[in-house]
């Protein structure tokens, strides 16, 4: 639900998923995402998590500035609600 809320407003590149400890089964839920994306469009994303209220609100959400594009790291807490990163 939250990558298709970024997704709505602007153009996104998920460079990966991840968020399962070792030896945790593949159908669970996967509860973090890095989104790569122009700064100031990151800045916004940021701004949007940060905003959100339980159950949608990230564990942490940072951002990782790169030269040409930030990256926007989400964590959500375990256990989490199905959907929240895709």
């Amino acid at each position: 639900m939250t990558l298709a809320a970024l997704a709505a407003s602007e153009p996104v590149r998920v460079d990966g998923f991840g968020g399962r400890a070792p030896g945790e089964s593949p159908g669970l839920a996967l509860r973090t995402a890095e989104i790569a994306a122009p700064a100031v469009i990151a800045r916004r994303m940021l701004a949007f998590v940060r905003a959100q209220r339980s159950p949608y609100l990230a564990k942490r959400a940072d951002l990782t500035a790169g030269p040409d594009e930030s990256v926007l790291t989400i964590e959500f807490g375990a256990p989490a609600p199905l959907g929240l990163i895709r």
